[in-house]
């Protein structure tokens, strides 16, 4: 016999506790995960007078108990047609509460950080900042071998540190309550032998491709070594990483410079970035499986692609599923992205802060009465398409005359 899930809502206090309907739970249902991002419920239930008390107890920031863990109700809707209630719940994972009540806070000219250019700290470190002696009942563990990053000392809250520095750092984390799992990727990864052959074992499948990301030669320099007698630096290792395989798939893909203090070793830092860079096309796969009971997540599949005669593996980072509707099909999303690579993220903060610098100068070519973008997108080096200046072109005459 299929076994429903137990679903009740209690009072923040936990003073008060009832059980939700689990026919409405069945039509209405959504539970999604994503890693690093999102763990939220969804659900509607009708007012009826058997769980009247029920539902009088959805209202925000009361408690939804599910599947073990609790979720904080932040979003609640009525509405009445026809003189029947229906109510609207969305209620998030309680670590992105206590995340975001974990906090470290300092004056505004503290200077909270030890220099400006940031120091090297351990991801254990920064996590126990702000871990010890915190008033919400948080405690955590460490699986992995996270890498040492060069960052500000942290501040403000946990929920902004991690997202801010979980690529920097290769972290992923999946909360059990008040316990917080930390993994490096490669921890996170379970490889249980799985096989697919894309094209073959389902149809039900989509696969999406992005060579975008490639990165597959770039200089590094290892462990920095200050001379005592100059401010000449010196490095460990110094060499121009390649991965030969991928250049021979994809074409030349060059990156930024990685410096990483952990490496002295040249063959060491060559497996490493091997390993840890995005040395194929991103690759996500989407698959309806019959049941979501076999996979868990960070699983791994190893893909493979006859039409592109390659191999590839890609891990388990979303779920979306309804486990009280025997029926239901969960939707299941995988990707062999490799966040652990540091220079991405100094890239993408890089590009933000040109997104910024063009578009300040954009308000001010507007602001002064300009409207021919041509020659300014020049001077700020943005290669647009003469179509996309001419559109763009048109847009703003439309807007200033």
């Amino acid at each position: 016999m299929y076994q429903y899930p137990t679903i009740t809502v209690q009072t923040r206090d936990g003073a008060t506790r009832e059980r939700l309907p689990i026919p409405d739970m069945q039509a209405s249902f959504k539970e999604t995960w994503n890693v690093n991002d999102t763990w939220q419920i969804e659900f509607t239930v009708m007012d009826n007078a058997g769980y009247r008390t029920a539902i009088g107890l959805l209202s925000v920031e009361n408690i939804i108990n599910y599947g073990g863990q609790q979720f904080y109700i932040n979003s609640i809707n009525r509405v009445i047609n026809n003189g029947t209630s229906t109510y609207s719940v969305t209620a998030t994972h309680q670590y992105f509460t206590d995340s975001a009540n974990l906090r470290i806070n300092g004056s505004p000219n503290s200077g909270n950080s030890a220099d400006s250019n940031g120091t090297p700290t351990s991801f254990q470190d920064a996590v126990n900042k702000f871990l010890n002696g915190n008033d919400q009942g948080i405690s955590a563990e460490f699986h992995g071998n996270f890498p040492i990053a060069t960052i500000e000392s942290p501040s403000g809250s946990f929920q902004s540190f991690f997202s801010s520095h979980a690529g920097d750092y290769n972290a992923v984390v999946v909360p059990n309550g008040k316990h917080w799992v930390f993994y490096t990727t490669d921890a996170f990864r379970q490889d249980n032998g799985r096989t697919m052959f894309y094209e073959h074992d389902s149809e039900d499948v989509k696969l999406g491709m992005d060579s975008s990301s490639i990165v597959n030669q770039a200089q590094c320099y290892g462990k920095a070594n200050q001379n005592d007698n100059s401010d000449t630096t010196t490095y460990a290792v110094n060499f121009l990483w390649s991965n030969q395989g991928s250049i021979d798939r994809w074409g030349l893909h060059r990156g930024d410079v990685i410096q990483d203090d952990r490496f002295t070793d040249q063959n060491s830092m060559q497996s490493y970035e091997d390993s840890h860079q995005q040395i194929d096309p991103s690759v996500t796969l989407t698959l309806n499986a019959f049941s979501d009971e076999g996979y868990q997540k960070g699983e791994v599949i190893h893909l493979v692609i006859p039409k592109y005669d390659w191999k590839t593996t890609v891990t388990l980072n979303h779920i979306e599923r309804n486990p009280f509707n025997e029926k239901d099909v969960p939707t299941l999303a995988f990707d062999n992205t490799a966040i652990s690579v540091n220079d991405v993220n100094a890239a993408l903060r890089q590009q933000i802060k040109g997104i910024h610098e063009h578009v300040g100068s954009l308000i001010g070519v507007i602001s002064s009465g300009g409207t021919d973008i041509e020659n300014h997108m020049a001077d700020v080096n943005v290669t647009w398409s003469e179509g996309e200046v001419e559109d763009l072109n048109g847009k703003l005459k439309q807007l200033y005359g």
